[in-house]
């Protein structure tokens, strides 16, 4: 009994824990919120005046209730029956409330966030006119592409965005009429407080580190299980943790990292949730009687139909297909509690009755033995605290629609019963492992001497790291220098100490963090830790030269030390085409697409042939100067993109999301650069045409544009083209130039 009061007070400490506090929160439901079906940018500025009745007002209660577009008024006349696969167009719904900052002051000290339980099917949120979030995923028809049903939705509110008095806050919501998830769909507050507090309270660590002990014993039965096939009580209870863990995550919102479409995160969330009773009743009839009796049989197949037909049907009669789970779950329950534990528990009753204490022993006594020391005692605990937590979720999803989630909990509860009952079946493992002890100690020497020639192999290998020409260095994850050989450290000219506080983009040549060529390099690498496949790219390194970079070809891939994963990096000078000191005069034409880094390599490429007639750093200058005006002819030219446009996304740090946009835009999809090159002793000419309206070149050609702190990220082809070449001409409509260089005698 203290063991059992003990887990009592341990569940009352977690609950309390994880109860969210809105201590110095505003609660918006406090103040009146006002519904309209349409949205219109102009409705959004102000709360609605009294007098317009085309509002619906939803006035303070004193219990918190459900915002759902299917109760409003405007929507009663969308009638659905229940099972239709009909699929009904989405509407589109208009939700204002506002709340009062007091102070400036209070503003610029405290960073709020709006927070609430559950927000579909697609939604954006305004503050005062100016959107902060945008989940809306329309297809070309105006139907939803993909679904944000979110639970713990958590948006950060601006605080330039704020003004003293009151704000307005307003959402626009799109789903589908008949769906009771269009809207706020729980019972809970909606509420504005400081951000920090609620991410905590978003965050909920104690079930999530539940969640991860259902998944740690669904994996711990899934391996006894491979080594003892017999036991197949071990796989039905890995099956029904693991899938307990499945559907716990897709109850949290870090599923929406993985699956950021909501249809996808509640597919998997009911196939989990449909296995779970078939599952738990094929382990307890396995384990409890050795067989499999009719009635489990036909409540896994009508589970394994439901689970089908969610894949087939609209994503509104996925809800009905629940709904039917739910109410069928009544007799799985009964089975489960009255002819699987219940009579399991109930014989144990009777035969400690019979033998317990040397003679008849009262009921009483005799239940309060049972359930603290036998197998069915500890197994009908864990099952009647599960039940009475998973009746009350489901009659909350029903009815209540709370929020509060008890199985996370109640799960716990059983999970400890189940333990108690597998423990013993475990001794006989113990007596095999003393069995391989003997074995491990034979082994034990030839682990010696296998170390010892590991040393020895790993000494030659510095020896081959440290003495390699190649620069060769690793990384941790976010690209921080673990190692560096000998090479890599003259290049740069730092020692070990400071190398342990610098990242690879530190030692690159562009030192400019918001340049669109470090941000280039930064995008392939995210792909590059997203993706972790090799990558293979030329980098250009600073040295203590100044101006003078040195170009690698680095590859980079990922390895595993011990567990930890790391990133090693090789780089090899470029190899450079050793006919070229012969060569008297060359010419090329090339036709690419609107791809930066194809746009590198060919300035690359139609550079390298010039050492002969030019020293390396007016080369490398040369290089520069034509990689710009090639990506100028794309960015500018091809994709039409403006200065200013380029200005506002790069500083935002999204400008490759914008560019993949234009890329993938019919308008320009299609379009060319076309370079032209030819050179002999005398000069080197580069003739660079793109399929843009052109621009007026003018200004820039006679210096009247001014460098100022926005031309940092870009703007600086031009310039550095007029003061690396001596001739820079383009045609009347500025969509064609050419770059002339004169070598010196």
């Amino acid at each position: 009994m203290r063991f059992l009061r003990n887990l009592l007070v341990c569940l009352i400490f977690i609950l309390l824990y994880n109860c969210p506090s809105f201590g110095d929160e505003i609660i918006l439901n406090n103040n009146k919120i006002f519904v309209k079906k349409g949205f219109n940018r102009s409705w959004i500025l102000a709360t609605p005046s009294p007098v317009d009745e085309s509002w619906v007002v939803i006035y303070p209660q004193e219990r918190y209730r459900s915002i759902r577009m299917q109760e409003m008024p405007f929507s009663k006349g969308t009638s659905r029956k229940f099972l239709s696969v009909n699929r009904y167009p989405p509407e589109t719904y208009t939700v204002i409330t506002s709340f009062t900052v007091s102070d400036a002051e209070d503003i610029e000290h405290h960073f709020r966030g709006f927070y609430t339980d559950l927000l579909g099917e697609n939604w954006a949120i305004y503050l005062n006119g100016t959107l902060i979030k945008n989940e809306v995923h329309l297809g070309a028809d105006n139907t939803i592409a993909e679904y944000r049903s979110y639970r713990h939705v958590l948006v950060y509110l601006n605080p330039r965005l704020l003004k003293t008095g009151e704000n307005i806050l307003a959402f626009k919501i799109i789903g589908d009429p008949n769906n009771s998830d269009t809207g706020f769909a729980m019972n809970t507050p909606l509420v504005v407080g400081d951000y920090s507090r609620l991410a905590r309270n978003k965050m909920r660590l104690i079930p999530m580190m539940l969640v991860v002990v259902y998944l740690m014993a669904g994996l711990y039965h899934l391996v006894i299980f491979i080594f003892r096939r017999s036991e197949r009580h071990n796989l039905f209870f890995a099956l029904f943790s693991i899938m307990l863990f499945i559907y716990f995550v897709c109850r949290t919102s870090n599923i929406y990292y993985i699956l950021p479409d909501s249809k996808w995160a509640m597919l998997l969330e009911l196939c989990s949730l449909f296995s779970l009773f078939p599952f738990i009743m094929y382990y307890m009839e396995w384990i409890l009687f050795g067989r499999i009796r009719t009635f489990v049989h036909a409540y896994g197949i009508f589970c394994a139909v439901l689970i089908v037909a969610i894949f087939f049907v609209p994503h509104i009669t996925r809800i009905d297909l629940l709904r039917i789970w739910q109410y069928g779950a009544i007799l799985p329950v009964l089975y489960f509690i009255f002819f699987q534990i219940g009579m399991a528990f109930f014989l144990a009753v009777r035969d400690y009755r019979r033998t317990g204490g040397g003679g008849n022993v009262g009921m009483c006594r005799a239940l309060v033995q049972t359930f603290a020391n036998t197998v069915p005692g500890n197994l009908m605990i864990g099952g009647l605290v599960t039940v009475a937590c998973a009746v009350f979720d489901v009659l909350d999803a029903l009815y209540f629609s709370t929020g509060v989630v008890l199985t996370n909990y109640g799960f716990l509860f059983f999970v400890i019963g189940v333990t108690f009952v597998l423990s013993h079946r475990f001794v006989y493992l113990y007596s095999e492992i003393d069995g391989l002890t003997i074995e491990l100690r034979q082994k034990s020497s030839d682990l010696s001497e296998t170390r010892v020639k590991y040393g020895i192999s790993q000494e030659k290998y510095r020896m081959l790291v440290e003495g390699s020409s190649d620069i060769i260095f690793s990384l941790d994850e976010k690209f921080r220098f673990i190692t560096a050989n000998r090479r890599m450290r003259e290049l740069v000219r730092l020692d070990d100490r400071a190398f342990g506080m610098k990242t690879l983009f530190d030692v690159l040549h562009e030192t400019d963090q918001r340049s669109v060529t470090i941000q280039f390099i930064q995008n392939k690498m995210e792909q590059f830790i997203a993706d972790k496949k090799p990558l293979n790219m030329k980098l250009d390194f600073r040295t203590p030269y100044g101006n003078e970079p040195t170009s690698l070809q680095v590859r980079l891939e990922y390895i595993n030390i011990e567990g930890r994963n790391e990133i090693f990096g090789r780089g090899t000078g470029v190899s450079e085409d050793m006919l070229s000191q012969y060569l008297e005069d060359e010419r090329q034409h090339y036709r690419i697409g609107n791809l930066l880094l194809v746009a590198d390599d060919l300035s690359f490429r139609l550079t390298r042939n010039l050492e002969r007639f030019i020293d390396k750093r007016e080369l490398n200058l040369l290089r520069m100067a034509l990689r710009e005006i090639i990506i100028n002819a794309i960015e500018h030219g091809n994709l039409a993109i403006t200065f200013d446009e380029k200005t506002r996304e790069t500083l935002d740090g999204d400008y490759f999301t914008y560019l993949n946009r234009r890329q993938k835009d019919p308008r320009y999809r299609d379009r060319t650069v076309d370079i032209q090159y030819q050179v002999d002793a005398d000069r080197v000419e580069y003739t660079v045409t793109d399929e843009g309206s052109g621009f007026d070149y003018g200004k820039f050609l006679r210096d009247e544009v001014d460098v100022n702190e926005s031309m940092l990220p870009h703007g600086r082809g031009i310039t550095l083209a007029k003061n690396v070449f001596d001739e820079l001409r383009y045609n009347e409509l500025g969509n064609i130039v050419t770059l002339v260089k004169w070598f010196k005698k």
